[in-house]
């Protein structure tokens, strides 16, 4: 677990975006690590909504949700929390975006991986396994569509980044490099739960240790 103040924590982009909003903001949220990073420290503001799929759990559901708030509402600025895992599934809905000059705001939660199935797998003493992502140059993809894009690192360089997607003109995909290894623990942890982290994390340690023999 890096906790270190030279790598971004998702905690502090939801808390950073709770203050440059605006009241009447709309926000789309994704299935996944990001829904616990939205929900917990998302704090609204008179008139704004949240829109998430709690009961489905449908990923990929920010952007979708994204452009049918902002056509029903384009007097509002819509923004989006989207993980890189959701984000990639439906990455061509943004291109959507673009053609019909939605001015929708990407925030994108880059772990590099699907937190949220890696931490189920150990939760029930499994090893990590394919739940690294192969990832995109996000900026990249966003310009060659004909919207903003940006990538940010640097905690110290977050907000303004943060300002500058929210003041873009037309579509806008902030790519927010987060930590790849924060957890997402529940409300309540149960014993079991405890227990099969400790056990997937020894076999995780042990099989590093095989590979560098």
């Amino acid at each position: 677990i890096d906790r270190s103040a030279d790598v971004i924590h998702p905690q502090s982009v939801t808390s950073l975006l709770s203050e440059l909003s605006e009241e009447g903001d709309i926000f789309t949220c994704d299935t996944g690590a990001v829904t616990v990073w939205g929900a917990r420290h998302l704090r609204l503001k008179k008139d704004q909504r949240f829109l998430l799929s709690f009961n489905l759990a449908t990923m990929a559901f920010a952007m979708p949700a994204a452009i049918g708030a902002q056509l029903s509402r384009p007097d509002r600025r819509v923004v989006s929390l989207s993980g890189d895992g959701g984000f990639n599934m439906l990455m061509g809905e943004f291109l959507t975006a673009v053609k019909y000059q939605l001015p929708i705001k990407v925030i994108l939660f880059n772990n590099r991986r699907l937190g949220l199935i890696q931490m189920e797998q150990e939760a029930e003493g499994y090893p990590e396994h394919e739940t690294d992502l192969f990832n995109p140059d996000y900026p990249l993809l966003a310009k060659s569509f004909g919207a903003w894009g940006e990538s940010v690192s640097d905690p110290r360089q977050l907000e303004n980044a943060l300002r500058r997607a929210l003041d873009a003109e037309g579509p806008a995909l902030l790519d927010v490099h987060i930590a790849t290894s924060e957890l997402t623990w529940p409300p309540k942890l149960e014993f079991e739960e405890a227990w099969g982290f400790a056990r997937a994390k020894f076999k995780e340690w042990f099989q590093a240790e095989g590979e560098t023999r």
